[in-house]
């Protein structure tokens, strides 16, 4: 392997744990760009990709917001409490629905 290869393969794997360390993964349906520029609907505060890859979720408010059809929905009445997320609930619930 020259000098070159190898500081590309280093570059390359720099990116990648950077990508990680964000929450992003290769296999996301969700764009890397997309995913560095969302932020909460509510506070404006950074959001970062759920374990499950199925939600984004916000620190500050401490609510995900559902990524359905690989489409983001960063909807303020969409947003499930972090909570509920963990216990596997996927959709918010309209208001005066049961």
């Amino acid at each position: 392997m020259s000098t070159r290869d190898a500081s590309d393969a280093d570059s390359v794997r720099k990116s990648l744990e950077a990508n990680a360390r964000r929450g992003y993964r290769a296999d996301m349906a969700i764009d890397k760009e997309l995913l560095d520029i969302l932020v909460s609907p509510k506070t404006k505060a950074p959001v970062t990709l759920t374990e499950d890859g199925e939600g984004l979720y916000c620190e500050q408010e401490k609510m995900v917001y559902p990524i359905r059809d690989d489409i983001p929905i960063m909807l303020v009445e969409e947003a499930i409490p972090f909570d509920e997320w963990q216990r596997g609930k996927r959709q918010a619930i309209k208001p005066g629905k049961v």
